[in-house]
């Protein structure tokens, strides 16, 4: 499947997302080093588009949420009536797409997600917004790493799930308070983040199982 944002994700938010990392074994992938480069051009920042704070809240209590293994925070970003969740999956078959009606399922989904992984670490890159009076809709790019509890091991022997994608969040106001209400992923399929790392000289992460996020929420 492809995405019309490809080239833009892959200059604008993949490369300078790998180089600001996690620091040392938790980064997920490092460039080469040039000796002549120096130190102060060697911080890169993921370039933001003016996105308003109260969306930008909700979209950081889903990255703390998971980062800190915390439901209430992580459940926080989204409207209790209403919500749903869909993911393509990375395919064009609509058949095994991935939807969740309500927040209870969502919110079963993280529990299963915490209960299985562990360290993980979430990046959102917002890309575009359209904002209105009392709805918004911003689109992000996505990067997912997580690691498997102790004792655990994924198929191949892998420790690690790395996921990535678009993301559209729609929001909704009520009374004071922006939440997202209806959140859409349109995830990179294996193939694709091979040949996405590929086309910029760079691997995927080698200790990571390549999955998308919508089938780790299904689980």
């Amino acid at each position: 499947m492809n995405h019309p944002k490809m080239i833009y994700t892959l200059i604008v938010i993949i490369f300078p997302l790998f180089v600001v990392g996690c620091g040392d074994e938790e980064d997920i992938i490092s460039p080469p080093i040039d000796e002549k480069q120096q130190p102060a051009e060697t911080e890169w920042d993921v370039p933001e588009l003016g996105v308003p704070r109260p969306f930008n809240d909700a979209i950081d209590a889903i990255e703390l949420g998971m980062e800190k293994e915390n439901v209430g925070l992580y459940v926080d970003a989204f409207w209790e009536d209403g919500y749903l969740y869909h993911s393509d999956l990375g395919t064009d078959d609509i058949t095994d797409d991935v939807t969740f009606d309500n927040i209870k399922s969502e919110e079963e989904s993280i529990q299963r997600l915490f209960s299985t992984y562990d360290n993980f670490s979430v990046e959102f890159s917002k890309t575009e917004i359209e904002e209105e009076a009392e709805t918004a809709k911003i689109k992000a790019h996505h990067q997912l790493l997580a690691s498997v509890g102790q004792g655990k091991a994924l198929p191949g022997g892998y420790q690690e799930v790395f996921a990535e994608g678009d993301n559209i969040f729609h929001f909704k106001k009520i009374g004071n308070k922006w939440r997202i209400s209806r959140w859409e992923q349109l995830e990179m399929s294996k193939q694709e983040i091979i040949k996405a790392f590929a086309d910029l000289n760079l691997k995927p992460p080698e200790k990571s199982l390549i999955q998308t996020w919508g089938e780790l929420k299904a689980r």
